[in-house]
């Protein structure tokens, strides 16, 4: 009588750290899958420059596909060879890619970041375009090619 009680006590036992771990795991996975939402919610228009690239489209969001892979960086959205978002919990980065001939393409970057503790708006925003800047200028450097225009 003892040991079925016993084994009974340890089934139990068993049965409610099985559950607070799946709950601890789900809550984890949630807050891991909302950063996105909150990136995306942050209710002011994310800053954007355009850049004319001497090269096809397809090839200039290779690059840019190559470049996030080497950052590490998660996919949030991707059309191909025209659309492609990603994130690292703390920005979000868009590269848009628009045919303007077949050696030369129109690239828009759009970056949003969250604000950091205290920080101004305008001061956020001064980040974001210094950033879709930066992504222009590495792309370029990987693809070893000047774009003939920048615009913000």
């Amino acid at each position: 009588m003892k040991e079925t009680a016993k084994a009974g006590r340890d089934g139990i036992r068993k049965f409610r750290t099985t559950i607070a771990v799946l709950l601890v795991t789900g809550l984890l996975a949630s807050c891991i899958a909302a950063v996105p939402l909150i990136l995306t919610s942050t209710g002011h228009k994310k800053a954007q420059s355009q850049a004319e690239m001497p090269l096809p489209a397809e090839k200039v969001y290779a690059a840019a596909v190559n470049m996030v892979g080497a950052k590490g960086l998660k996919i949030l959205k991707e059309k191909k060879n025209e659309y492609l978002q990603v994130t690292d919990g703390l920005k979000t980065v868009a590269y848009t890619t628009e045919a303007d001939g077949p050696q030369k393409c129109k690239l828009t970057v759009s970056v949003e970041v969250l604000p950091e503790k205290g920080e101004k708006k305008e001061e956020t925003k001064r980040r974001e375009k210094e950033l879709t800047l930066s992504e222009i200028n590495n792309l370029s450097r990987r693809l070893n090619v000047k774009p003939t225009s920048i615009k913000q």
